[in-house]
């Protein structure tokens, strides 16, 4: 829409401005059409005036033998209306006869009896001056130059037309139009090209304004979520309490029973396992709705809370996956805000899907983990990479958004967790991932600074 509307703004604006330089150029343009009509009747009196006053008199009918006049009178006769010419702003005045030759030029450019050099472009025009009617030709350029000329005819004392007469507008007339167009078309582009980079700038804003208002609208959800979770666990976990104690109770009469029955024991032990799955369930939501509830606990010691990760995942996994830790130099005793019982669980969620993403692909590559220190020291970074199936760029893009997984039976909350309790101490993750090329984690873990043993001692 915003492209659309540009395109027709410019459309209208340069509309305008061509409509406007079309309508002062035409103006001008017939302006000077009735100057040259008129300057036209004017040279063809000084013409009349000329001829007779050479040292023989000559008219309109001596043009054809005009040749015949000596190089004196002749040159005295184009001085006259070069004189003329300049005069009134001129760029020349030409004299034919009825045949259309040239007999005089007062520019001298054009030779005694050459032919006329406009015949082809001006033929209508001179068509219409040798049937006795003065009129002008269009504006016309010929390799960028402009023209425009007026022919009048030259009407013997017997009422013929023995010849023509033509005057031609100075370019410099021509100039100011020339310089409007041109400062029509900076302008007209400056301004497009403004248009359009105000286009672009609005554009892009209006699409931020989108995202804010999406990222508004996810954090309502994310809000509402939350207190549907909670509600949740109040409703929920009382009716799971007592099922719980219900099953317990009929597992033990029935294996105090003497004819225990080890298929009831059996379903019994279901019923606790998917007892305690629901009530696993809710505490994820609960975690999600309330990332902060346990951020009042000590700093914990990253590379500890990472080998303790490490361990547990391996146990999960049985030796299915292997997992190599390298602790860079320096990693050793940095502590992080975030307590240890929140790292272990981002942790654990990045390693458990590194694990399964790696299964799925059945190769024996291990899962690399890798603790070093931020170039500035400001921060720790666990790096988790793996040779898994990895994500597309649209899985990539939804990676953390909450329900969203492409693991069956998956709820999407672990990555969605991780982030919020990353997010809580200023922390991030960062994925980079690639199909078939596996998948890079990144986790940024704010330091917190040792007390300054001075400061210490100096307080009381």
């Amino acid at each position: 829409m915003t492209l659309v509307l540009l395109l027709v703004t410019l459309v209208v604006f340069n509309g305008t401005q061509m409509f406007f330089y079309v309508r002062v150029k035409a103006g001008r343009e017939l302006d000077l059409a009735r100057r040259l009509v008129l300057l036209s009747g004017w040279a063809r009196a000084e013409l009349r005036l000329g001829l007779s006053q050479m040292p023989i008199a000559w008219d309109f009918e001596d043009l054809p033998w005009l040749e015949e006049a000596s190089e004196t009178d002749r040159e005295a006769l184009r001085g006259r209306m070069q004189v003329f010419a300049e005069t009134h702003e001129l760029e020349r005045v030409i004299v034919y006869d009825s045949s259309v030759r040239v007999k005089l030029d007062s520019a001298g450019l054009i030779g005694i009896n050459e032919e006329n050099p406009h015949s082809v472009v001006d033929v209508y025009e001179i068509e219409q001056a040798l049937a006795g009617e003065t009129l002008p030709t269009l504006s016309y350029e010929v390799q960028q130059t402009p023209f425009m000329r007026a022919y009048t005819p030259l009407i013997a004392d017997s009422g013929e037309v023995v010849g023509l007469l033509s005057v031609e507008g100075q370019r410099t007339y021509f100039e100011p139009m020339q310089r409007l167009r041109n400062l029509m078309l900076l302008i007209g582009s400056g301004v497009s090209l403004a248009m359009v980079v105000i286009a672009l700038i609005a554009h892009g804003a209006l699409r931020r304004f989108v995202r804010l208002e999406e990222s508004v609208a996810h954090a309502d959800r994310l809000q509402t979520l939350g207190t549907l979770a909670a509600g949740m666990a109040h409703e929920i976990r009382n009716p799971l309490g007592i099922i719980r104690v219900t099953a317990e109770t009929l597992r033990e009469e029935i294996a105090s029973s003497p004819a225990a029955d080890p298929e009831r024991d059996m379903l019994c032990q279901d019923i606790l396992e998917e007892v305690d799955r629901v009530h696993g369930l809710v505490g994820r939501f609960l975690e999600f709705s309330q990332p902060d509830g346990r951020m009042q606990a000590e700093p914990a010691d990253v590379a500890d809370v990472v080998d303790h990760a490490v361990r547990l995942s391996r146990k999960a996994t049985r030796g299915r996956v292997s997992i190599e830790v390298q602790m860079e130099s320096g990693v050793e005793g940095l502590r992080t805000p975030l307590p240890a019982a929140s790292l272990q669980q981002v942790l654990f969620n990045l390693l458990r899907n590194a694990q399964e993403a790696t299964e799925e692909t059945g190769n024996a590559d291990p899962i690399h983990v890798r603790v070093s220190v931020a170039p500035d020291s400001r921060a720790a970074l666990i790096e988790i990479r793996d040779r898994g199936v990895g994500m597309n760029p649209s899985q990539l893009r939804r990676a953390g958004e909450p329900f969203v997984t492409t693991k069956e039976g998956g709820t999407g909350l672990g990555l969605s967790i991780s982030k919020n309790l990353l997010a809580s101490v200023q922390g991030r993750l960062d994925i980079v991932s690639q199909p078939g090329d596996g998948t890079r984690v990144t986790v940024t873990l704010p330091l917190v600074r040792p007390p300054d043993p001075l400061t210490e001692e100096t307080e009381p």
